[in-house]
């Protein structure tokens, strides 16, 4: 089968769930490449995109006002740094689009200071905005474009990230997996830039993280001046060596914001929804339960417009969390994620009358998962 029949029979299956800014030769051979050319795969796996994207709202054109200045985006900015992407700042070797994005300062804090879900939700936010802007951008200038990433290790201390099971090494694995999952043909090179001394640690960590499939998109340049083999000089900030001066940036010389001081009164606490609420934490019943390996903890609640889930659960394995409608639509993304640290808790409001299955799917093969449950529903 040709790319033309593919591409055709991929819309055939979409039918009009797929947008017209998404309905582009460039953007179909994206998941078509991401799904080893199999229309069929690609479509399954863009339905489910397409309920995740829905259950935040981000099928609307609205949802992209303002983003830089929504509550979330601006906690998950001030831990995880990143420079704003704009067609005006294209490596001229491969048309890609050219952000900075800063390592975490203290991990451990990081992990304090958002939740799991939080920050997957966050990502995928910030993955469809820079979307956005790369489907503009390839309308107007007529060519295919990729991002081009550069990773900036100099605040970073790599011992916080040898224990795979460290809790912002598991945080990053499920981000992985949203973005293989969804975007894997998007990024297209990941120069990293000031990385630690001991390189081949550096890659133990970035093999333990990353599938196969992208490694030899991650490339290290160890001085400076390694980076124009990647990205054109006058695309490199001038903080890395390059021309180019981001002036309307916090930090012009990066491109990026400046990362906070996390302390105390930025981190976390579990069971902060109840008080969210004016609920009574001790009032609150947990579940207490124990989820064989492939199994699944499994709440039927029967639900009326206008109230208000409330949920909070922690488990000690990686799942898969599905909060849907009687018509399979998504409350929250469907994402295979873990609570490493935090407990995930949050609040959904119910738009119509009916029953919602509330499902938390064991991950692991072999191991048992312990799971802290508390569900509510509020008038």
């Amino acid at each position: 089968m040709s790319r033309t029949e593919q591409r055709l029979q991929l819309l055939e299956l979409l039918g009009d769930k797929i947008s017209e800014p998404e309905r582009t030769d460039f953007n179909l051979d994206r998941w078509l490449e991401a799904y080893d050319e199999n229309p069929q795969r690609a479509a399954e796996a863009y339905f489910e995109y397409f309920k995740n994207k829905k259950s935040l709202n981000l099928d609307r054109p609205e949802a992209y006002d303002d983003f830089y200045l929504k509550s979330d985006m601006i906690n998950y900015y001030n831990i995880f740094a990143q420079s704003k992407p704009t067609s005006d700042w294209v490596n001229s070797f491969d048309n890609g689009i050219v952000f900075v994005e800063m390592g975490t300062k203290d991990s451990i804090k990081s992990s304090k200071s958002i939740r799991a879900g939080e920050f997957l939700q966050c990502f995928f936010r910030a993955c469809e905005y820079f979307l956005k802007i790369l489907l503009e951008y390839e309308q107007k200038c007529g060519k295919r474009s990729f991002g081009v990433a550069i990773f900036d290790m100099q605040n970073m201390s790599i011992l916080q990230y040898v224990n795979p099971m460290a809790p912002i090494n598991r945080i990053f694995e499920a981000r992985v997996n949203v973005l293989m999952s969804y975007y894997s043909e998007v990024v297209k090179n990941i120069v990293i830039v000031n990385p630690p001394r001991v390189l081949n640690v550096l890659m133990k960590i970035i093999s333990l993280i990353l599938p196969a499939k992208v490694i030899n998109r991650i490339h290290i340049a160890v001085q400076h001046s390694d980076i124009p083999k990647w990205i054109s000089n006058d695309s490199i900030p001038v903080g890395y060596g390059g021309l180019k001066i981001i002036k309307d940036a916090e930090v012009p010389e990066t491109g990026c914001n400046i990362q906070k001081e996390l302390g105390n009164d930025d981190f976390r606490k579990d069971g902060a929804i109840w008080e969210k609420y004016g609920i009574d934490q001790k009032t609150v019943n947990y579940e207490n339960c124990l989820i064989t390996a492939g199994d699944s903890y499994l709440q039927i609640l029967k639900a009326k417009k206008g109230q208000t889930l409330i949920f909070e659960y922690f488990a000690n394995r990686n799942f898969e969390i599905i909060v849907e409608d009687e018509k399979g639509n998504y409350l929250l993304p469907r994402f295979k994620m873990c609570s490493p640290l935090l407990a995930e808790e949050g609040a959904v409001l119910i738009k119509e009358n009916g029953k919602l299955n509330f499902e938390l799917r064991n991950l692991s093969r072999m191991m048992k998962m312990k799971l802290r449950i508390a569900l509510r529903l509020i008038n």
